[in-house]
């Protein structure tokens, strides 16, 4: 099983990074357009401090949407870039609760939907944690956002044939494209909204880390399955 990190002189169409920089545009626009109308509400509750609201929350209210803008940026910046891999050896079943722990801080209202199984014993993996978190929380950032309702989200950790295996298998009746090429190139989205960089990047970080994912959709029982590998140390 090969990495497939992409080409670093991939070839995209100028149409496509003009599709990006108007939703990105767009998106930054809306944010500020918030941030405004926050710092109105703020100028107007101090000409008339009788209101009896609370300025002081409002005033933090602001400043926690500056801080989510530029964590957005952050976000968006880093996608364009992959560092090397700075690894250390993980048992695998630390690995995956320190993940699941950092998955019900990051996506609180989603991961106690998840039904989890494990089958690992004494198995390590090298990796970079920031990298390979980075990674993981693109597919269940997308998990949450288009699973089914209805229907349990189920994901189960285990080893075979030389790698760590991740398997999240979601509800999803149909997919607008095969599964099999998400992220293959970059900017590239099914979302309207989207800029198509989420699953290229999760692809280029585990191809760093020697891993790779696959993913299909079963049409017959209605599911998307994500299965992400990493080689095994042990």
């Amino acid at each position: 099983m090969s990495a497939e990190l992409p080409p670093a002189d991939t070839n995209v169409p100028f149409e496509r990074v003009g599709s990006m920089v108007r939703q990105l545009t767009h998106d930054i626009r809306n944010g500020l357009n918030s941030m405004e109308l926050q710092a109105a509400y703020i100028s107007d509750l101090l000409r008339d401090p009788e209101e009896g609201v609370d300025t002081l929350a409002e005033m933090k209210r602001l400043r926690a949407m500056f801080a989510e803008q530029s964590r957005a940026l952050q976000r968006f910046s880093a996608r364009f870039r992959i560092g090397e891999p700075n690894a250390v050896n993980y048992p695998a079943k630390l690995f995956l609760e320190d993940f699941r722990e950092r998955l019900a801080k990051t996506q609180p209202n989603f991961a106690p939907q998840i039904a989890w199984t494990d089958a690992l014993a004494e198995e390590a993996i090298a990796v970079d944690p920031e990298m390979i978190f980075a990674a993981l929380g693109e597919f269940f950032q997308n998990a949450e956002q288009f699973h089914e309702s209805g229907r349990p989200v189920t994901a189960h950790a285990g080893a075979s044939a030389g790698y760590f295996q991740i398997e999240l298998r979601e509800p999803k009746t149909a997919v607008a494209s095969d599964p099999a090429t998400w992220g293959r190139v970059p900017l590239v989205s099914t979302r309207r909204s989207g800029f198509g960089l989420g699953i290229f990047y999760a692809r280029q970080l585990l191809a760093a880390l020697g891993g790779k994912v696959e993913q299909a959709h079963d049409a017959t029982a209605a599911e998307l399955s994500t299965r992400i590998f990493l080689p095994l140390t042990k």
